[in-house]
């Protein structure tokens, strides 16, 4: 299998064209944004199993996104939900439920004159999802369900690989990963306000679990400063710089750690007609893998 590369070495891989005919098979268990059981996922995973091509095919997915955190699945515009459905299930020892969203998937269009996260045409702050939780999903897939009207130029995403952002960042902050793991900025999560790192470490690794946009700025001090900057500001500096900056396309399937990258979204763009706004629009899953 061969990987081509762009926008600093992202991953690009076409889905083979043997995974159209279980397609059907996929489609006729019902799976929907609320019912997607574990059953679902085992059926799914041996329908792929019994087809080597395909396994293959899924095994050096596995082995892309363990060793470089993030890649991105061009499925032929199909923008429904089968494709990512089936992407997920075959990765996955877990699908996440949003309970708060009420779904094993989300789907959002960006509306005008809206502050919300996912639906703000605004640029967002780098983050993990679900970092309030204690252990979050380790993966989030993106599927384009519709693209920018203004496409490629707007409705793109920046990707920072944890790696690549500590290596940089070196330069600046002696010893960042200690530096990180230790200073505590105070975040609003909901309606309670907690002291959270940028990173985070288990017994294995070094992780994220952090959303630049929650950081209360009026409660920061000096010691969330370096020679008189705010360690949050030259963090998410340096995330843009070392970032992977990217356009889905319709049906693409972008897949990245949760853990090993910070994401963001950047400015997106609306078409106003007489009845109707358009804009951007997208379908979200997050996993255990």
């Amino acid at each position: 299998m061969t990987f081509s590369s762009k926008f600093n070495m992202t991953s690009f891989l076409e889905l083979p064209s043997d995974i159209f005919p279980i397609y059907g098979e996929i489609s006729n268990l019902k799976i929907n944004r609320n019912n997607f059981a574990l059953d679902d996922i085992f059926k799914i995973k041996n329908l792929i199993s019994s087809n080597e091509k395909l396994s293959l095919f899924f095994s050096n997915i596995h082995e892309e996104l363990c060793n470089n955190k993030f890649l991105i699945i061009k499925s032929g515009s199909l923008n429904d939900t089968t494709p990512l459905i089936t992407v997920v299930a075959a990765l996955a020892k877990e699908v996440f439920f949003c309970e708060r969203l009420g779904g094993f998937y989300d789907e959002f269009e960006t509306v005008p004159f809206l502050n919300e996260y996912s639906r703000s045409t605004n640029v967002r702050h780098f983050h993990t999802d679900f970092s309030g939780m204690n252990n979050p999903p380790d993966y989030v897939a993106i599927q384009c369900i519709k693209e920018d009207p203004k496409h490629p130029f707007y409705g793109r995403n920046q990707i920072a690989v944890l790696d690549e952002f500590l290596n940089k960042l070196e330069l600046i902050i002696e010893k960042p990963t200690e530096t990180l793991l230790n200073v505590k900025f105070p975040c609003q999560y909901k309606d309670t306000v907690n002291e959270s790192t940028i990173l985070h470490k288990d017994e294995n690794n070094v992780f994220i679990k952090f959303h630049f946009e929650n950081i209360i700025e009026s409660m920061l001090n000096e010691k969330h400063k370096i020679n008189g900057e705010y360690i949050h500001k030259i963090a998410e500096a340096i995330a843009l710089n070392v970032s992977r900056d990217f356009v889905l396309e319709k049906g693409d399937i972008a897949i990245a750690s949760n853990k090993f990258c910070f994401h963001r979204r950047g400015e997106c763009s609306l078409d106003f007609d007489k009845n109707k706004c358009n804009g951007r629009e997208i379908r979200t899953m997050r996993f255990w893998m």
